[in-house]
This record gives structure tokens, sequence and C-alpha cells, in this order.
């Protein structure tokens, strides 16, 4: 993964949360981002001969209620587009967070608004 799309993660989850937190924020965005970025397609795991049946069915579920969210609801489910708003989303909240933090630029972002985490 980029360092700029780690960053760009971290910061959102900072973000979401809207607390001061940065660096308990930004081990949980890492970790996060780890997950995703290690998935696979549905399709792909459903084509495992070795998957078990009862997480083959689950998965052919999500699969059938995707496709009724788009087809059925208009919503946009996957691809660039659907991509593109929830970063913008995440970019209006860590705006606003880092302005509740009194921190106007990510290069702000100091030790004093860090989680130790060793302290707990």
């Amino acid at each position: 993964m980029r360092r700029g799309t780690r960053w760009l993660i971290a910061a959102a989850a900072v973000a979401l949360l809207g607390g001061c937190n940065v660096g308990y924020i930004a081990r949980g965005a890492y970790e996060e981002a780890r997950i995703l970025w290690n998935r696979k397609p549905i399709p792909q795991v459903i084509a495992n001969p070795e998957l078990a049946p009862e997480v083959r069915n689950r998965l052919e579920t999500v699969l059938a209620v995707r496709d009724f969210a788009r087809d059925q609801l208009g919503l946009t489910v996957g691809g660039a587009a659907g991509v593109a708003h929830v970063v913008e989303i995440l970019l209006q909240e860590l705006r606003a967070a880092m302005s509740l933090c009194g921190r106007p630029t990510l290069a702000s972002i100091d030790k004093s608004v860090l989680w130790n985490h060793t302290a707990f």
C-alpha cells in the first residue's frame, strides 16, 4: 500500500471519530487498511471449492443484497464513483475534526495530541 493512501485512511479515521487522539486512531486506521488491502472479491472466495457451505451461503446472500441495493434502490455499489464519494465525505470530516482539535494542517499534528498506548 502506498504511503499516501495509508495517511489518507489514517486521517479519515481521525475525522470519523472526531477526537484528538491521533495515535490511537491512526493505528486503528492502519489495521483497517490492512484488512481492506488484503480482501478478495466475493465471487473469487465463493469459487473456492474448500469454502464451508455455510460461509458460501452467507456470501451469496451478501451478493444478493448488494444486487438489490443497486437494482431496486438505486444505490451506488462499489466502483470509482462510490469510492470518490466516500473519500470526499471523509475529507470533510477530517477537516472538521482537525478544526475541533485546533490543528489547521496535518503538519500541525504533533505529540501533544497523540495517545500513548503504553500508558495503559
